[in-house]
């Protein structure tokens, strides 16, 4: 199986070496996938996130990659290097908050961040990790959540729950892969 630019543009590197793992597992056991993309992500708002990214906040929280690559991508598109810099500074300086090793490793590779949380499988684990943090601190307790469209409501009603204000921002949206349909059609037929 050959990887096409066009049919794996959406899915990240991560993502790609699982596959790649995963597809010559299988192959050894004589099983040859055929990996069709699903889903589809579309980076959203990316102009209002650099302008959250701007405010202070206590934090950042990331519960995907996708998040954090959405930060990256705003920042490194709209902004001018010495603007970046300054502002990766910045948060740097923050608590940042992720759910997962995935979402660590790339908030750390991709931003430079320390992250706090990693072995949180989930949102709903992740909060008590923050309060952990943020209830003993007696500084402004509001944190960002650039997140997708399909989140769940677990970050934003555990913590304002316990006085901690989240601002929530939308940066990508995840949709069915428009070609789906045709490369499953396309993919029956050569059968």
């Amino acid at each position: 199986m050959n990887r096409r630019d066009e049919d794996y543009s959406n899915i990240s590197t991560s993502q790609w070496k699982l596959s790649v793992g995963l597809t010559g597992c299988l192959k050894t056991l004589g099983i040859h996938p055929v990996i069709i993309p699903v889903l589809l992500f579309q980076f959203a708002n990316l102009e209002e996130l650099r302008a959250c990214l701007k405010r202070e906040y206590s934090g950042i929280v990331f519960t995907s990659q996708r998040a954090v690559e959405a930060v990256t991508c705003a920042m490194s598109s709209l902004m001018g290097v010495e603007e970046r810099e300054e502002l990766l500074s910045k948060l740097r300086s923050k608590l940042t908050f992720v759910v997962g090793e995935a979402t660590a490793l790339t908030a750390e590779t991709s931003l430079g961040l320390d992250t706090i949380g990693k072995e949180s499988g989930n949102a709903d684990d992740l909060v008590p990790v923050i309060l952990r943090q943020l209830i003993p601190c007696k500084e402004s307790k509001t944190l960002l959540f650039p997140c997708g469209n399909l989140r769940k409501d677990s970050i934003s009603s555990g913590l304002e729950s316990k006085g901690i204000q989240v601002e929530e921002i939308v940066c990508y949206h995840t949709i069915c892969h428009p070609d789906l349909q045709r490369t499953l059609r396309n993919y029956i037929l050569k059968r």
